[in-house]
């Protein structure tokens, strides 16, 4: 528990915990049961699908995965669309925009899955180039890229078809950049120190 429901009494605040993993040894959705309410801790993403979503003292409680892509897609896709909807924002997210991409994805997608890309000019038109390592531990496909392109669930890819592009620049701002270096942070002492 190690005071999970310490410093919670007081004015609204949010909590966020980093490693909300599917793994054997995750006590968190146990604990958050125990103390709060769980409201959910799977997702149909990828990367994300780990997440843990619940509540302790009607506080809401955001359980980020463990990897770092995951943790970026998790926050921008879903943390901070609450945060800011908390402080009354209207739009949460910005408007995606339709682009064609230059890759291919041949196995139909299992979870709705968040790409990083970067969109460049090639002969005047706008196009989504995918970073070829997408695995959620790997950041430096982030750090190329510039947003996400969103495939459906069960969506396959050609070059040409169309994907929705979310712009980090869009998503974030300078929040973005503030909380990527702080989650990055957190993730890495927290798997070295417990």
């Amino acid at each position: 528990e190690c005071g999970l429901e310490s410093g919670w009494e007081g004015e609204a605040r949010l909590g966020a915990e980093v490693a909300a993993r599917e793994e054997e040894e995750d006590h968190l959705r146990a604990v958050l049961a125990e103390h709060g309410e769980l409201d959910f801790w799977r997702l149909a993403i990828k990367p994300g699908k780990p997440f843990t979503y619940g509540r302790i003292d009607d506080i809401p409680f955001f359980g980020l995965p463990g990897n770092p892509s995951a943790v970026l897609v998790c926050y921008l896709m879903l943390v901070l669309p609450a945060l800011r909807r908390s402080c009354g924002a209207d739009a949460v997210l910005p408007t995606a925009m339709p682009l064609p991409v230059d890759f291919t994805i041949k196995k139909p997608a299992k979870r709705q899955e968040y790409l990083r890309v970067r969109c460049v000019s090639e002969s005047g038109q706008l196009i989504l180039k995918k970073n070829p390592n997408q695995s959620s531990g790997m950041l430096s496909s982030a750090v190329w890229a510039d947003g996400l392109a969103v495939v459906p669930e069960g969506g396959t890819v050609s070059p040409g078809d169309t994907l929705l592009f979310l712009s980090f620049s869009g998503l974030s701002g300078l929040i973005f950049l503030i909380s990527i270096y702080l989650s990055i942070y957190l993730s890495i002492y927290l798997s070295i120190y417990l």
